[in-house]
């Protein structure tokens, strides 16, 4: 089954497709996902949500983690952007958490 949810950053969230349905119809930018070791760590624990947040979050504050982010700003300033996860919880996962972040990010940018 997909889901697919719209935000209103304009990203929308989507799982149940395969990485060959996205083949050619835009960039897979590796360094925006979560690291293995963090995936692990927190899989299958919604109550440790605020504490994968965070963890995601410093994650992104890398240099190439900053890029890819940047990267994605720019995709979602010319349009919608779709973010995938794999999980199975719609509440807790990486897509949600970065969604999150690109909004506050395009919230700053309105307010300067």
């Amino acid at each position: 089954m997909t889901r697919r949810k719209t935000a209103t950053a304009r990203a929308s969230l989507s799982t149940g497709y395969g990485r060959e349905a996205f083949r050619g119809r835009g960039r897979r930018l590796k360094d925006i996902a979560p690291s293995h070791a963090l995936r692990k760590r927190f899989h299958g624990k919604p109550d440790d949500w605020d504490e994968f947040r965070a963890a995601y979050f410093a994650e992104l504050e890398s240099e190439a983690g900053r890029a890819a982010a940047e990267e994605l700003l720019g995709h979602l300033r010319k349009g919608p952007v779709t973010l995938l996860y794999a999980a199975r919880d719609e509440q807790h996962n990486n897509a949600v958490a970065l969604k999150e972040l690109l909004e506050r990010h395009q919230g700053k940018g309105r307010s300067q």
